[in-house]
């Protein structure tokens, strides 16, 4: 009875354990929280540490660079495991990536996990005490379910390093029609993120402004060349065709069950309200125009103004912050123009980091 009690309480754990490594999908937290669990399941009295092996093309690698580490294991992070662990624990590792296998002795444990991606990862656990035959048990069911939520986690970031991709190609093709740089939509979405994390918003949502604002004028695809290019200013008739492209842009993204995507139809829609009411397509006005839309349209005016365009040159730093400081509350958010100013040096820096091409 107390095996069976013993055995449910573990797989209880595992069970527990398992979940917990399966709903966290941020990769630099992924080895830490699987060092974590892995110590709780079989008690550790040195510590775990974990190595990362990139694209090893089967080849043994110069280095185990530490990737994760806990207890006296902690002051190895980011440095390499050979130059620090007894000779015996490296051959360990050694033996355990050759063999693509764990490997179980008296005194440590490494186990080995690897994706389709040709990434693999070794954790090391030391000073742990041997493992019964129902522990043992306990640790291939974890260690097999950690595998599983390794290639997955993965396939989820190849996943959305696709998606990513596509919107920057997306983008690229509107800005390409408009002569305008690929770099600057990057800007554009890089100064959203940052704009909303000084306003506040959560890290997800600035995450999704880094990837939706880049989009906020894909309806150009749909404008005339002969009107997207015009060197000089456009007629009556011709500036309402200009202004349907916000509408275009909404509707070409509006189909998507893609969160990000449907967030770019939001800024595609609505970065051109002013906050003043004066904008278009809608003539929305303050809080009523969405936050996105807002960030976005300060964000885009702001690198637009310091580029070159075939109609313009770039301006000054000055001339853009005396426009900017003009449109505070007629174009812009009031409250997102001073913290564009209290930051201006920060913000301003992405342009040298990130010119145009």
């Amino acid at each position: 009875m107390r095996t069976i009690d013993a055995s449910r309480r573990g797989l209880e754990f595992v069970i527990k354990a398992s979940s917990d490594v399966f709903s966290h999908q941020q990769p630099q937290h992924f080895a830490s929280l699987v060092l974590e669990k892995l110590s709780e399941l079989i008690g550790v009295e040195c510590g775990v540490l974990c190595c990362r092996i990139a694209h090893p093309n089967g080849e043994r690698p110069e280095h185990f660079e530490v990737a994760a580490a806990s207890g006296e294991y902690a002051r190895f992070l980011s440095g390499n495991a050979e130059e620090k662990l007894p000779a015996h624990m490296v051959e360990s590792l050694h033996r355990a990536f050759s063999n693509k296998q764990h490997v179980f002795l008296d005194d440590h444990y490494v186990l080995h996990f690897a994706d389709s991606d040709a990434t693999e990862a070794l954790i090391y656990v030391g000073g742990s005490h041997r493992l019964d035959e129902h522990a043992h048990r306990l640790m291939q069911v974890f260690c097999s379910n950690v595998a599983i939520a390794y290639e997955n986690l993965h396939l989820n970031q190849e996943l959305f390093d696709s998606q990513l991709d596509m919107v920057y190609l997306l983008a690229g093709a509107a800005e390409s029609r408009s002569r305008e740089t690929a770099n600057h939509v990057r800007r554009v979405g890089i100064i959203a993120a940052m704009l909303g994390r000084l306003h506040g918003l959560d890290e997800p949502t600035c995450e999704m402004l880094n990837y939706a604002a880049p989009l906020h004028d894909i309806g150009k695809i749909g404008i005339p060349d002969a009107i997207l290019n015009k060197p000089g200013p456009h007629t009556p008739e011709e500036t309402v065709i200009m202004r349907t492209h916000a509408e275009l842009g909404a509707k070409l993204l509006a189909g998507s069950r893609r969160q990000v995507f449907r967030l770019a139809g939001e800024i595609a829609l609505t970065h051109h309200e002013n906050f003043d009411g004066s904008g278009y397509p809608n003539g929305l006005t303050g809080k009523d125009i969405p936050i996105a839309g807002r960030i976005t349209a300060l964000a885009d005016v702001f690198d637009a103004l310091g580029s070159r365009r075939c109609y313009k040159e770039a301006w000054a730093d000055d001339a853009i912050h005396d426009f900017i400081h003009s449109q505070r509350g007629v174009k812009f958010d009031p409250m997102l123009t001073d913290l564009l100013f209290e930051n201006w040096e920060q913000i301003a820096t992405l342009r040298r980091q990130l010119p145009d091409s």
